[in-house]
């Protein structure tokens, strides 16, 4: 019998452990956790932001405001005024 941990480990984890979160579209949903580490989906129903996080808390907001604004202009064929 050996001591300790194999070489490589228990490796129990195949394959990939994060996929891609239906909320903020990272791959970051950890699957045995179900939990986002990016926005936090799956914990709360609160978006997962800190302080330290801001500048890219607001170009995320602006981001989804882009979004909204095309779906809406796809929804109408792109017409313009």
């Amino acid at each position: 019998m050996s001591k300790g941990t194999a070489a490589k480990g228990l490796k129990r984890n195949k394959g990939r452990l994060h996929i891609r979160c239906r909320r903020c579209g990272k791959a970051a949903y950890h699957k045995i956790k179900s939990v986002c580490s990016s926005c936090g989906y799956g914990n709360s129903a609160k978006l997962r932001r800190y302080n330290w996080h801001k500048k890219t808390v607001s170009k995320i907001r602006i981001i989804a405001k882009i979004k909204q604004h095309m779906n809406k202009r796809k929804k109408s064929g792109f017409k313009l005024d």
